[in-house]
């Protein structure tokens, strides 16, 4: 569904990722961990048209998306739940939904797809009317998925969901993850709390200096020992 090809990305004249290739196939959870600094944000943000590559191509679903604008992409199944939430504080759950589905034509199917998300998360149906800065953050998180999912994406790439998240919540974020490739929505994951995120994933990258260093199954990688030392504690 995704490949990602011999990805080169600078900032200015320091080069943040060397040489990056990586697939995702469909109906897959594919990690990509590493420590702070390692460039995972940068090749979330490359993907979906935030940031420029120098070189290298990046394929969706057959079509070369290298240049393609970020609504171009939603429109094309494409959806980021970045790191921090970033939902909309002043607005209303409801309207942070509306919100998600600015590409899509059909209004009545944005307001469909908004109940089915208050019947995902019964608490945004419980807040819809509250301000989005008044959400916990778990409640938040809920949200920005929430959001992303209003277009119903083929893929789904979350930058961090458990970040300041309580242990237990991100337990529910990760089963929820599962429940919705399970229901046909490819999710392709950067996130710190590796052993988790290993756990319910297919394959996993890890990424080093703007480079990959190895790649396998989730279990493959979670058992590596260098890994173990690395990352996992």
């Amino acid at each position: 569904m995704l490949n990602v090809e011999n990805l080169n990305v600078f900032y200015g004249k320091v080069q943040a990722i060397h040489d990056v290739s990586f697939q995702v196939n469909k109906g897959e959870i594919v990690t990509i961990i590493g420590s702070n600094g390692a460039g995972k944000s940068t090749i979330l943000k490359t993907i979906v048209g935030l940031v420029r590559s120098t070189s290298g191509r990046i394929i969706f679903d057959g079509e070369d998306i290298t240049k393609k604008s970020s609504d171009a992409l939603v429109r094309l199944g494409v959806r980021l739940v970045p790191e921090g939430r970033q939902i909309f504080p002043e607005h209303t759950v409801y309207e942070n939904l509306l919100l998600g589905g600015y590409a899509e034509r059909d209004k009545k199917l944005v307001y469909k797809r908004i109940q089915e998300m208050y019947e995902l998360f019964p608490i945004l149906s419980d807040r819809k009317h509250q301000s989005g800065g008044t959400l916990s953050g778990g409640e938040q998180q809920m949200l920005a998925i929430a959001r992303a999912l209003i277009t119903t994406p083929k893929l789904l790439i979350l930058d961090e969901p458990s970040l300041g998240l309580a242990p237990i919540i991100v337990q529910g974020i990760f089963d929820l993850l599962k429940k919705l490739c399970a229901e046909g929505i490819t999710i392709l994951l950067v996130e710190q709390m590796a052993a988790m995120a290993l756990e319910i994933s297919n394959r996993a990258y890890v990424l080093e200096i703007g480079k990959i260093i190895m790649e396998g199954t989730g279990k493959e990688i979670g058992s590596s020992e260098e890994i173990l030392k690395a990352y996992l504690g």
